[in-house]
């Protein structure tokens, strides 16, 4: 089942399709960083810029492989199969 993800192909999409997806991406990416950051009570500063950057394409990363899968639950929840979801 966790094969939906790993077919999503945003380049068969028009060009700017693709980079309000990924400006999407991005956002989400960044604003899930902050909230990880307020919780550990760290600050930007704390991080070089590498390590500031690696962070990002990881979660960016993480943005992508949940967007796959919480879009397929979702579809299965509108098809009303969300029991096979439920846990």
């Amino acid at each position: 089942m966790r094969k939906i993800e790993e077919n999503f192909n945003i380049e068969k999409y028009p060009k700017w399709v693709q980079k309000k997806y990924e400006n999407w991406c991005k956002e989400t990416a960044i604003k899930n960083i902050e909230k990880k950051l307020k919780l550990q009570q760290k600050k930007k500063s704390d991080f070089t810029q590498e390590e500031i950057d690696e962070i990002v394409a990881d979660e960016i990363k993480n943005v992508k492989k949940n967007h796959g899968w919480n879009s397929f639950r979702a579809l299965l929840a509108l098809m009303g199969l969300d029991w096979l979801i439920s846990q």
